[in-house]
């Protein structure tokens, strides 16, 4: 897959253990129709394979502490139960992939005592980890070039069953190059998601000493996309604060997140998913989620759902314990406005949008300019709070626009205030 096409693509977040009906291979495998309806492009599968037990954290552990890179957790099924998801998804035309865990594994993982060179060990030649907090971990030591090796075998092994592309789990702690070397045994046209960490913790590993990698650098590399990290933390402080300052200085993150990146890079706008709030947990009233929405569908790069986002839910699962969600649509307008979102993001016109730009504005709201690559601009216009706003457009030229979300018109005249209280995504009318 070329790395523009994923400007017109959805993914799909799956935690296995918490999916409806029973949580397990054979519950996803029944809802591939259901994906395939609601338009997803590329299903996610969170890490599913047996989870240490030392060290282990709540009552089912973390799924990113693993035990056996080779082997599928009982509890959720059996290889062959993957296979058939692989299968059944291409039938559908929907691409799978993998969560990758390659910075660290569980406690008792099987290359521990098979291949103990591999880990990182401090000073009394003790096993350990990079963060101290991750207590059900340790770390691998990329300085053994065996590592990389290793794990490009384990890549090589699931791309023989047809998975199409990996999400690596806080890849800014791996090597460049051991990406460059998947690259060479994989070949182009898999998907590499990285999930690259904030500048703090990246100044935070530095600090103690060990190396973590920008995502320029990790572009360089041959990594196709990346999380929003960077600037989520700023996200997330203005969603508590709601103040114009802080939500300049997410507007800030933002573009210096765009334009450290190669141009035929993008950033998954995600605002939910296993380590982060529900997006209508942020406020009682509705109206922000459809603006949250909207405003991650619209910026450059892939579409990110988390299980449930589509229906609306709001309580956070426990990365630890097993939470059954409900996929029940009981908002149907909400659903109906994430098909439309969908349907938006598929515009084969998206393979040529070549930047996302925020402009820093007067008001509370949030305004994303799109340019594609025939000049051509639209926009969309975001109202994170709780009431109605009054704005001034001084970034929009004068003239008709028409609302993709709506299919309303909008006039837009210098001096003149506009009301926002739904997203709109203005496309000039000529």
């Amino acid at each position: 897959m070329a790395k523009r096409e994923l400007n017109s693509k959805v993914i799909y977040q799956v935690f296995v253990r918490d999916f409806p009906k029973d949580g397990t291979l054979s519950s996803v495998l029944k809802k591939i129709d259901y994906f395939k309806k609601l338009g997803v492009d590329i299903l996610y599968l969170m890490p599913i394979y047996p989870i240490s037990k030392i060290n282990r954290k709540g009552s089912y552990g973390s799924p990113y502490a693993i035990a056996n890179y080779k082997k599928i957790d009982p509890l959720l099924g059996t290889i062959n139960d993957l296979k058939k998801i692989i299968l059944s998804a291409h039938e559908k035309g929907i691409k799978v992939m993998l969560d990758m865990v390659f910075n660290h594994s569980g406690c008792d993982n099987n290359l521990l005592k098979e291949a103990p060179d591999f880990y990182l060990k401090d000073d009394k030649g003790n096993f350990t980890r990079k963060v101290a907090d991750w207590s059900d971990v340790y770390d691998f030591d990329y300085q053994n070039k065996k590592v990389t090796k290793y794990f490009c075998s384990i890549l090589n092994y699931y791309a023989d069953l047809g998975i199409d592309g990996f999400r690596f789990d806080v890849g800014s702690l791996i090597p460049s190059s051991f990406y460059k070397a998947a690259r060479r045994y994989l070949g182009s046209d898999s998907l590499f998601l990285v999930e690259s960490i904030s500048p703090d913790f990246l100044s935070s590993i530095r600090s103690h000493g060990y190396k973590a990698y920008s995502n320029a650098e990790l572009a360089e590399a041959s990594c196709d996309t990346f999380y929003n990290y960077a600037s989520f933390v700023h996200f997330t402080k203005y969603m508590q604060s709601r103040s114009l300052e802080d939500l300049n200085l997410y507007k800030l993150a933002l573009n210096d997140e765009e334009n450290n990146l190669p141009s035929d890079n993008s950033i998954v706008r995600t605002l939910e998913n296993h380590d982060n709030k529900r997006i209508c947990s942020y406020s009682k009233k509705m109206n922000v989620a459809y603006n949250l929405s909207a405003y991650s569908f619209f910026t450059r790069g892939p579409a990110f759902i988390y299980q449930g986002q589509e229906v609306g839910l709001k309580k956070y699962n426990s990365l630890f314990e097993k939470e059954t969600i409900n996929l029940d649509i009981t908002n149907k307008k909400y659903f109906d406005f994430y098909k439309k979102l969908i349907s938006l993001k598929h515009r084969k016109e998206n393979i040529n949008l070549l930047t996302s730009y925020y402009p820093f504005t007067e008001e509370n709201y949030m305004l994303v300019i799109n340019t594609y690559k025939d000049q051509r601009k639209e926009y969309g216009l975001f109202n994170f709070t709780e009431k109605d706003i009054d704005i001034k457009i001084d970034h929009i030229a004068e003239g008709e626009y028409l609302d993709l979300l709506s299919n309303k018109k909008i006039t837009v005249k210098k001096g003149k205030k506009l009301t926002l209280s739904s997203p709109l995504y203005l496309q000039e009318i000529k």
